[in-house]
């Protein structure tokens, strides 16, 4: 999980003792692969959220229904950060860096909320209308994107890619996704669930992009790297999801039962009934 930390170190570092040792982050302008990427990410981001989010109103669970927001979040934001690429529909302009930012920041936060108990405040307060919250944070999401393209001024509002307060919110970002990724790492030690560990490396690996994002270069080799690190994240958690169906009599099963507070619930179908006496 801290290799791609190690490299971006390795790149980004030199340069600023020594300018004579800018090769090691050469300057890398692809907008266009830049999009490619980006819209990768939040297609399969927007896959898990849609998959998620229905077997969490479904089941009336809201920690499952938080995963999906936090990759509602992570897909309609990076969707943006893809779309507003300078030199791709838009020229430069602050809307790319805002909306990594929040990308960041957001994820986390649902990620977070989603490790909590059902009966912390803040996720019992948050989950009082489950489908006005999912329905709405949504609109929310669409409703930035399409000001954000349209009149791409607006970001100076938002100035979380500015000092101070991208400092602020990157050190919120990665204590929120650091914790987050603890308390799936926990729960993976226990249950031994690949979904699990997947969401806790998730948790990892947005913190480590959060990194990338408050102090690179736009553009710079190492900049890129924080974009990788999101796409595994989703592909990771595509692939935890499968090998948790795998061992699972059905989908809905495999993805609820992660989240179960009866430990019951969390043997497999097969277990013997000595296991669960």
């Amino acid at each position: 999980m801290l290799l791609p930390l190690v490299v971006y170190g390795a790149m980004r570092l030199p340069p600023l003792l020594r300018p004579e040792w800018a090769w090691t982050d050469p300057h890398l302008l692809h907008p266009h692969n830049h999009f490619y990427i980006v819209t990768v990410t939040a297609l399969v981001a927007l896959v898990i959220s849609v998959v998620v989010a229905v077997v969490g109103l479904r089941q009336r669970n809201l920690q499952v229904l938080y995963v999906a927001l936090a990759f509602i979040s992570l897909a309609g934001f990076f969707s943006v950060h893809g779309l507003a690429t300078p030199g791709f529909l838009l020229g430069g302009n602050a809307v790319v860096g805002v909306a990594a930012q929040l990308a960041a920041l957001t994820t986390s936060f649902w990620l977070l909320v989603s490790a909590l108990p059902v009966t912390h405040p803040l996720s019992a307060w948050l989950g009082r209308r489950p489908q006005a919250l999912l329905v709405g944070y949504t609109l929310l999401l669409a409703t930035f994107g399409v000001l954000g393209l349209r009149s791409p001024e607006l970001a100076a509002w938002v100035p979380v890619n500015s000092a101070p307060l991208k400092y602020v919110a990157g050190l919120a970002t990665v204590i929120m996704a650091g914790q987050a990724g603890y308390r799936y790492w926990e729960s993976y030690r226990y249950t031994r669930f690949p979904f699990q560990l997947a969401i806790a490396y998730t948790g990892g690996w947005v913190a480590g992009a959060q990194l990338i994002i408050t102090t690179s270069q736009t553009f710079y080799s190492s900049w890129w790297i924080y974009h990788f690190l999101l796409l595994f994240a989703v592909i990771s958690v595509v692939a935890g999801l499968f090998v948790q169906y795998r061992r699972h009599d059905s989908f809905v099963r495999s993805v609820v039962g992660l989240f179960s507070e009866d430990p019951h619930e969390r043997l497999p179908p097969a277990s013997p009934p000595a296991y669960a006496s």
